[in-house]
């Protein structure tokens, strides 16, 4: 247990830079939105009850918003790797007593570690918003937390794979376009993958959102994000330890 804090540890002072940077930008983002909530609060609770409705629909779409962003955050690349194969300090680990199923377990465990912070961070507004204006909230968020540290994750999976291909700096730039352009050929792949929603009934967008909310609350959806998660996070495991055992041999 102790080698997984060391090497966990290590990844932190590394990348404390960049996760604090982000951490503060979404702290700021997230009080942009939670103090007119907080503020204005017995206004509105005074409005009718169709306004209410859509002041929770709009404070559902924030929690949606700050969950993606959040996932995002936490999912996506902190850099540590380029790093070390630019100093030159990963062929150098070799030669040090962690396996390659060690460091893939610690790299995941970082990942693992920020993204529950995140986590929390989300649910403390998802939660002050439910408990103000009440409504369902929780379950949607969790869920959109889910799928979209997923979808980060699996970015930054292939951009690994491909990146720790690089056995010195002067491969690290050929490796590092590799890398770049198969992330954007996956973003263009999903941005641009048929996707139909609804019966094809014209209905307003708020009604269409509802549908969405509501439908990202219920117990399957969330149980779903939750294994596909885990399933990403198992690839993301297999990826670093294979590619580790890569450049071990």
């Amino acid at each position: 247990m102790k080698m997984y804090r060391s090497l966990v540890y290590r990844e932190w002072r590394l990348s404390r830079g960049h996760y604090i940077l982000m951490t503060i930008l979404f702290l700021l983002t997230e009080t942009v939105f939670i103090l007119p909530v907080l503020v204005e609060k017995q206004s509105i609770l005074d409005n009718t009850a169709e306004d209410i409705k859509s002041i929770k629909l709009s404070i559902a779409v924030v929690a949606l918003f700050l969950a993606a962003i959040g996932g995002f955050m936490a999912g996506m690349n902190n850099r540590v790797h380029k790093a070390d194969i630019a100093s030159g300090w990963k062929r150098y680990s070799y030669a040090l007593p962690p396996t390659a199923k060690q460091r893939a377990a610690s790299d995941l465990m970082m990942k693992l570690i920020m993204m529950i912070f995140y986590a929390a961070l989300i649910l403390c507004y998802a939660a002050a918003a439910k408990a103000i204006i009440g409504g369902k909230i929780i379950g949607s968020t969790v869920s959109t937390y889910l799928i979209v540290s997923s979808i980060a994750l699996v970015f930054d999976t292939i951009y690994c794979g491909i990146l720790l291909m690089a056995n010195s700096k002067n491969e690290l730039k050929k490796y590092g376009i590799i890398a770049s352009v198969a992330g954007v050929a996956l973003f263009f792949i999903l941005t641009h993958f048929p996707i139909k929603i609804g019966s094809g009934k014209k209905i307003s967008i708020a009604d269409r959102l509802f549908n969405i909310i509501d439908t990202m609350n219920k117990g399957y959806f969330i149980l779903i994000s939750a294994a596909v998660f885990v399933l990403i996070c198992a690839l993301y495991y297999i990826v670093m330890w294979r590619s580790y055992e890569r450049r071990e041999a």
